[in-house]
């Protein structure tokens, strides 16, 4: 049987309020475990984008870019689909990744 931590199992459940464009707290510890951290801001953008499974435009540091897929990443590296096509990128080499609707950015706060 699977010990349950204290700190989860008196939270509520996972929820992701769509028109708010917000990941609740409870999705953020499931998505990436109880590290006693929260999650940086670059593993909560591309755990949205590899969920939403968002095209996004990767832009490398040599000014290379190209429209991919977020497919997994670790500490190190992103993994991407570019036309069906898998690649491995060393974080190092990446510029910036953008994505073309704000919908994948997990921080928006409401419009009033």
């Amino acid at each position: 049987m699977t010990h349950v931590p204290d700190s989860l199992s008196s939270r509520r459940p996972v929820e992701l309020d769509r028109q708010a464009n917000r990941v609740s707290e409870r999705a953020l510890a499931d998505a990436f475990g109880e590290r006693g951290a929260p999650p940086s801001v670059q593993d909560v953008f591309l755990n949205t984008a590899r969920r939403d499974r968002a095209s996004v435009t990767v832009h490398l540091m040599t000014g290379v870019s190209f429209d991919a897929r977020i497919k997994g990443f670790d500490k190190y590296a992103v993994v991407v689909d570019v036309s069906g096509a898998e690649h491995l990128v060393f974080k190092h080499a990446i510029a910036f990744i953008e994505t073309a609707r704000a919908g994948v950015n997990a921080f928006s706060t409401p419009h009033s």
